[in-house]
């Protein structure tokens, strides 16, 4: 009897230290990336939304550790970013967020349509199957990535990629919304500044192809970024808004006047991109084809436009008052020392015989003639690395035949 209960003793610690041995595992790969930046994913069903995710600078980055640059994660218990896949040909929403989501269609919750897994300690991958098998409108494949690449400040960048799998025998129209929360530390309001543009603190619809954006928080150290859509064809439609209202919504959101982007205020700005943002620029999608859409984050800041009267590169500093601007000094020249014409005269009859014939040679006025550049000074046209600096590039949508997954 003692024996026997002994062995369950045993083995109960062995089950336990199992469970600790794959918790310590999971919690290890909480959190991915390099140095530099940090991406968390949720991998857990039935809490915040199986594939949202929140990105935060590492130990390597200039402002130092954990500056938030898109909120959530583990610190926050909250992931607060994420996607929408819209299929225009059934009328439906899939969305990776939880909750509800104020939509005119269909809004099905990928949460419970797949799992999500590490990519090699670098980021993650949520994949999800929607089955018409399952009571689902459509069947589709749909895989989002959340990775990080590079390994120093100035080449480090986080690359999001959506890729859509059409798995019926009817061609379907697509479109997806980015939901980025965006943050600079501790402010969930960054402002937005585009080239030649004053900051931006109420939402605003900035359009398809508005350039680079600047996000700068409200503190002297907070984390500065940028977000800038390209590729061809470029996402049809980019909105600065409230967080708090477009996280309740599926896909369409209309841009009002609020301050979103003012310390004491509402302080709690987003960025929306979209790519098919109505059924008229719809993504087509045929049966068995699949397409990409990829947004990357960057580190590279913007240079200052010494001529423009805005703090471009968000600095701080404006136009002449930015180092950036100032021009590099001018050599000062080496001194000419007067050559008198009987001692250029009497150097050259004095040279020996097959030596070189001098080339110098005397000027008007007896002064040896000189050659040379004006020394004008070029300015540093280097782009600074700033503190938490965040490119958000998105390439092109990618269509591309494949063999259907299933």
């Amino acid at each position: 009897m003692a024996g026997s209960t002994l062995s369950r003793y045993a083995c109960a610690i062995f089950v336990a230290a199992i469970f600790l041995a794959l918790t310590s595992v999971t919690s290890a790969q909480e959190s991915a990336g390099n140095e530099v930046y940090r991406v968390e994913v949720e991998q857990t069903a039935g809490r915040q939304g199986l594939g949202t995710f929140a990105v935060s600078t590492g130990p390597a980055h200039p402002d130092g550790a954990g500056r938030a640059i898109l909120f959530g994660g583990s610190a926050a218990t909250r992931f607060t970013s994420g996607l929408t896949v819209r299929s225009y040909s059934t009328g439906t929403d899939y969305v990776q967020a939880a909750g509800t989501h104020a939509s005119g269609n269909l809004t099905v919750a990928l949460d419970t349509h797949g799992g999500a897994e590490p990519l090699g300690g670098t980021g993650y991958a949520a994949r999800y199957s929607v089955e018409t098998a399952a009571g689902a409108p459509e069947s589709l494949d749909i895989e989002s990535t959340v990775r990080v690449l590079g390994t120093t400040p100035a080449d480090s960048s986080v690359e999001f990629t959506t890729t859509i799998t059409n798995r019926n025998a009817f061609a379907v129209e697509i479109g997806v919304r980015y939901l980025l929360d965006v943050a600079a530390g501790d402010d969930d309001g960054p402002a937005l500044a585009g080239p030649g543009q004053p900051l931006l603190r109420a939402e605003q619809d900035v359009g398809a192809s508005a350039g680079r954006q600047g996000l700068q928080g409200s503190e002297a150290t907070a984390p500065a970024f940028y977000a800038q859509a390209g590729g061809v064809p470029q996402p049809d439609r980019a909105v600065f808004a409230y967080w708090d209202t477009a996280s309740e919504t599926a896909f369409d959101y209309t841009a009002g006047d609020l301050d979103v982007a003012t310390e004491g205020g509402l302080n709690d700005s987003a960025l929306l991109y979209y790519f098919g943002a109505s059924q008229a620029t719809a993504l087509p999608l045929a049966p068995g084809e699949s397409l990409t859409v990829t947004i990357a984050l960057t580190g590279t800041a913007a240079p200052e436009v010494c001529t423009n009267g805005l703090d471009d590169d968000l600095d701080g500093l404006i136009d002449a008052a930015d180092p950036d601007c100032q021009p590099s000094p001018t050599p000062t020249p080496a001194p000419v020392t007067p050559t008198s014409p009987a001692t250029a005269v009497a150097s050259a009859t004095a040279a020996p015989s097959g030596s070189p014939t001098p080339t110098a040679s005397a000027a008007p006025g007896g002064l040896p003639r000189t050659g040379g550049s004006g020394g004008h000074a070029t300015r540093d046209s280097a782009l600074a690395v700033t503190a938490a600096a965040l490119v958000v590039v998105a390439t092109a949508v990618v269509l591309r035949r494949t063999a259907l997954r299933r």
